[in-house]
């Protein structure tokens, strides 16, 4: 970020100029006609039927392709008024689906699932504000923009993903966690583990941070509403996920991760996603017991780092490398280095989603990515060594003795 007041007064002016067009724009098609929300809503309703979606994806696909249908997704037939679904989602995503689904109206549905994107998007920007406390209010209103002018966070409203609630819930886990409402914290977990492949991948710095009592909640959750799908649709919870791993696999072929470069090296697609889940949740997680001792969020920067080279994404996903941007963006003030990263790591998520229709514009995204979070654990390394207690001062919210 740079150090002096006038240039950020300058930068910040522009990323408000672009973020507010970005969430206009996603924000119109949100409200008039966000596709893969109408997906959720079909699958939703499915639910409600007793049919599980993984299921129907299942049937549905084994008919095109001229094969026979598993049989687990027997008499998971389509229903003429809902028509198709995708079905790749897990099975107690669809207990938190139910609050933006119920209404039986798609329309009024989506008007609702609107509204409680952009109250959260507008929690989100008064937490990345938080994350400059002490340093005065203009870094705040810096980091504030730098989160609104995440074009994938305009691409996820447009489309009406998830995605914009499961960062939210997990910059709650942070907050709730590092003040010791481990119950909270645990709920919101399990509330962005409902889009798994994002947020599996933060569970890592919460274990090694001793929050065993937010994990647990979580996976209570997660039981919880596992079982109250398989009451409802008949089917339990493991077949449900194997069926959502059959549709996992064929949209794996359309996003851009290491699960590719795996694909281009010549591997399938099934074992690309296990050696690149396998490598990345590896690595990742020795570079995180390394810095164990740092806050929350400088370690969900790396997860969020983890979180989009582990598995297929899309470009919607990008945002969830946020938690890097905000990471860096509380130590650039202070150090050359981190301001350099952050400045890249904005570079990589400002621009609109367009440019990831460019193959060099996606390498340069997954290479800077990498880099930066390497520079952030380079910097958590001088903290340490330059005095105790470092992992406070790069804590943006007050640690507490005892966390859940």
């Amino acid at each position: 970020m740079p150090a002096a007041p006038l240039p950020m007064r300058v930068v910040a002016a522009i990323l408000v100029v672009v973020g507010a067009l970005y969430v206009a724009r996603g924000s119109y098609f949100l409200f008039t006609s966000s596709g893969d929300f109408s997906l959720r809503w079909t699958e939703q309703h499915y639910v409600f039927r007793g049919k599980g979606p993984a299921e129907v994806w299942e049937h549905q696909d084994a008919l095109t392709r001229g094969v026979p249908v598993p049989a687990r997704s027997l008499h998971a037939t389509l229903e003429p008024d809902l028509g198709k679904t995708d079905g790749a989602y897990p099975p107690w995503a669809y207990v938190t689906g139910a609050a933006f689904t119920w209404p039986s109206n798609m329309e009024a549905a989506r008007v609702l699932y609107g509204v409680i994107n952009l109250a959260v998007l507008a929690w989100l920007l008064r937490w990345a504000f938080g994350c400059a406390a002490g340093a005065g209010s203009l870094p705040g209103w810096f980091l504030a923009a730098s989160v609104l002018a995440t074009s994938s966070i305009c691409t996820t409203l447009g489309l009406g993903q998830y995605g914009v609630l499961v960062l939210a819930a997990l910059a709650g886990t942070i907050v709730s966690a590092e003040r010791g409402r481990w119950l909270v914290a645990g709920l919101l977990l399990g509330i962005a583990l409902t889009k798994v492949t994002l947020a599996a991948p933060f569970v890592v710095p919460l274990l090694f941070g001793k929050h065993f009592k937010t994990v647990a909640t979580a996976g209570a959750y997660v039981a919880c509403a596992s079982v109250v799908i398989w009451l409802q649709v008949g089917t339990d919870p493991l077949t449900l996920l194997l069926a959502m791993f059959s549709a996992a696999e064929h949209f794996a072929q359309g996003g851009y991760s290491m699960v590719d470069l795996l694909v281009l090296l010549g591997m399938d697609t099934l074992p690309a996603m296990v050696v690149a889940a396998l490598g990345t949740v590896v690595i990742s997680s020795a570079v995180m017991w390394s810095t164990r001792h740092s806050s929350l969020l400088m370690q969900f920067a790396l997860a969020g780092v983890a979180s989009r080279l582990w598995t297929y994404h899309t470009l919607c996903d990008n945002l969830i490398v946020v938690f890097l941007l905000m990471a860096l963006g509380t130590q650039a003030l202070h150090s050359k280095s981190a301001r350099l990263a952050f400045v890249v790591t904005g570079l990589t998520l400002w621009p609109p989603g367009q440019a990831c229709d460019f193959e060099w514009f996606r390498a340069f995204q997954l290479s800077a990515w990498i880099a930066c979070s390497a520079v952030l654990v380079l910097r958590l390394r001088e903290l340490a060594q330059e005095q105790p207690g470092a992992a406070a001062i790069t804590n943006p919210v007050h640690a507490v003795a005892n966390p859940g």
